[in-house]
């Protein structure tokens, strides 16, 4: 067995430790899945599991009882995951779809160990059909999964990564003894870069684009859309101190922008995610799941899971070369949990000091301002009582905020081009969105308006939102809608909305935009 294979067999090792250490049987004998330990005691019987984690290593298994039999149970907890409303699916399930796709992934491993071949230095050679089946199976993990096994799925992924990184290394330095060779890269170099010339300015074009709009906040383009000044929300230069913020935005329930606190951020520096060259060298060839269509609650609206470069080319590079704006076609990568699929890009962003800031009950304070004078000293305490839990229970894997738990905080991206919509809705929890790249436009209503916008309220999955069409609003349909009040703004690159919970929202994008949000 070579280091690559004894890698792997160390991650399946872990993921099963995993399992037995959150008691993954009696949770499912306890819901009555009985079934389900079935196949999971037959794979683990296969692998020849002991009470000490060894697995035979000599493979001399049932390979295609296991690949079957692995198969069929990531097909089985993959229909359960899907047969209700996504948030009151059981976590258990989802952590074992993705426990499941490990043993799946492993399974097919085994397999493929008896026919890969080794270079000369004994390193297995993966070649590119089977890493696309392995890495659409492992994202399917990530994105339908929950979190408990994400850094097992992330490590396999690295030392995928790594195993084809050693065999280009390898590749290159037999390219660098064969002049010929390089002679012909270098005349198929030249041709590829006449065929990438018009790409190429559409990149250059919105990266400059995205410079331009962080060095001039308040860069808005009038033939877009022209604000109210009256109804301007509250912008903030100065970043304020914890203490300000929590007192006077997060229990008081006002909304603001914040300048000036995202500078230092890689994503704006030199891993700029205005180039989407970059972008699409870090998570090219990874699975990502988008919304096509006008806006989520469209009839037309559909999703689908699509490789992040295709995603660029045609939902992004296409729509800013033709210039198009038929909202039935377009493309939007839209809530999803990419910074666990890609930590490369979780990298490139810091999550704010203000999300360590805990209060009680999120969800009434913005229905009840008028008692928030009575509670604050029992918010100041409780505030306390939770930095203090946060500082003991550091993310070891957040180097960029040591005194942020990481758990504490949901991380959300947003990449599209110009034209997507999210509808009239509110969420329950404090929210932050950071515009990377690009500019959108909000449109702002207090809880206090509820009354006035028609919420779906015998919609078990859009109770949460507005059954107003903003852009074009039914005032016969929907009469008090008129009399709502609201704050509007801009959103440049560089800029931070703070949305407080169930405070109502509606955002457009007026250019190609990429937002993070952080709710907590």
């Amino acid at each position: 067995m070579d280091n690559y294979q004894s890698e792997l067999v160390k991650l399946f090792q872990k993921s099963y430790e995993i399992y037995k250490d959150n008691n993954f049987e009696s949770r499912l004998n306890e819901k009555n899945y009985k079934f389900l330990l079935v196949y999971l005691n037959s794979i683990h019987s296969i692998l020849k599991i002991d009470t000490k984690l060894n697995i035979c290593q000599d493979f001399n298994i049932e390979f295609k009882e296991l690949i079957l039999i692995s198969k069929e149970l990531m097909k089985i907890v993959f229909d359960i995951i899907h047969s209700g409303t996504w948030n009151n699916i059981d976590i258990l399930f989802k952590d074992l779809y993705a426990y499941s796709s490990i043993l799946y992934i492993f399974s097919f491993f085994l397999i493929q160990f008896k026919n890969l071949k080794s270079d000369t230095n004994n390193i297995i050679i993966i070649s590119k059909p089977i890493k696309k089946i392995i890495l659409k199976k492992l994202d399917l993990a990530l994105i339908f999964g929950d979190k408990l096994f994400n850094q097992v799925i992330n490590q396999i992924i690295n030392l995928i990564s790594k195993n084809n990184n050693n065999n280009n290394n390898n590749n290159n330095n037999n390219n660098n003894n064969n002049n010929n060779n390089n002679n012909n890269n270098n005349n198929n170099n030249n041709n590829n870069n006449n065929n990438n010339n018009n790409n190429n300015k559409i990149l250059n074009n919105l990266k400059n684009e995205n410079n331009n709009n962080y060095r001039n906040n308040k860069n808005e383009n009038e033939n877009d859309i022209i604000l109210n000044k009256e109804k301007l929300i509250k912008r903030i230069s100065t970043p304020p101190s914890l203490n300000e913020f929590k007192n006077e935005y997060m229990i008081k329930g006002n909304p603001c922008v914040i300048e000036n606190l995202m500078k230092e951020w890689p994503c704006f520096n030199e891993r700029n995610w205005s180039d989407l060259n970059y972008l699409k060298n870090v998570a090219g060839s990874r699975l990502v799941p988008i919304e096509i269509g006008p806006n989520y609650l469209h009839e037309k609206m559909k999703q689908k899971l699509i490789n992040f470069n295709k995603f660029i080319d045609e939902y992004i590079i296409s729509k800013n070369n033709n210039n198009l704006e038929n909202s039935d076609d377009i493309g939007y990568l839209a809530q999803t949990k990419l910074f666990e699929q890609i930590p490369q890009l979780r990298n490139d962003i810091l999550i704010p000091e203000y999300c360590k800031i805990i209060i009680e009950n999120n969800n009434n304070n913005n229905n009840n301002n008028n008692n928030n004078n009575n509670n604050n000293n029992n918010n100041n305490n409780n505030n306390n009582n939770n930095n203090n839990n946060n500082n003991n229970n550091n993310n070891n894997n957040n180097n960029n905020n040591n005194n942020i738990k990481e758990d504490n905080v949901e991380i959300n991206a947003w990449l599209g081009p110009k034209g997507t919509v999210t509808p009239l809705h509110y969420d329950p929890k404090h929210n932050f969105l950071c515009q990377i790249v690009g500019r959108k436009y909000i449109k702002l209503f207090s809880p206090k308006e509820s009354k006035n916008l028609y919420p779906h309220l015998n919609s078990k999955l859009f109770f949460n939102t507005s059954m107003v069409d903003i852009e074009n609003p039914d005032h016969s349909k929907f009469p008090l809608f008129k009399n709502s009040d609201y704050i509007e703004l801009i959103l440049n690159a560089g800029e931070i909305l703070y949305i407080p919970p169930t405070y109502w929202h509606f955002v457009k994008s007026l250019s190609q935009s990429f937002s993070v949000s952080f709710w907590w």
